[in-house]
């Protein structure tokens, strides 16, 4: 549920309502090219491309290919988040809530992924015994 401290304020015989939230909020971060889930604290007060280009850090993501998405704590599609000069703030989201990542970069990013496009070194046992300084002349 949302928190808001509803204050009611006086000013020039007009009233005037002012919605006052926790200036942070805590939110799980989710892309489409991961099945890891993070959690990142932000400020409401920054914009989307702001946003993004803080995203861009935790999902390996260019902040000029991402789309994103908005969940609610149930993991209920709210909107996309596609306005980059709106504040963070200004779209419904609560402690918990979840953001998405989506790549539009041609999937380059989820190729940090992908170990079987990575040369390994191997070296056979024979020529693993005949090193000193190994593990296995420490534990023998």
């Amino acid at each position: 549920s949302l928190l808001f401290k509803w204050v009611l304020t006086n000013c020039r015989m007009d009233n005037e309502v002012m919605v006052v939230t926790n200036p942070l909020v805590n939110v799980r971060i989710t892309s489409s090219f991961s099945s890891f889930e993070n959690r990142r604290r932000f400020n409401r007060g920054i914009t989307i491309a702001e946003l993004k280009g803080l995203l861009e850090i935790n999902v390996g993501v260019p902040a000029s290919c991402m789309d994103l998405e908005i969940f609610s704590t149930t993991n209920k599609f709210l909107q996309k988040m596609d306005n980059d000069d709106a504040l963070f703030g200004s779209y419904p989201v609560d402690d918990e809530c979840r953001i998405h990542v989506i790549d539009r970069s041609g999937g380059q990013a989820s190729e940090l992924f992908d170990s079987s496009k990575v040369e390994k070194f191997e070296l056979p046992d024979d020529e693993y015994e005949k090193r000193t300084g190994t593990n296995l002349t420490f534990l023998f």
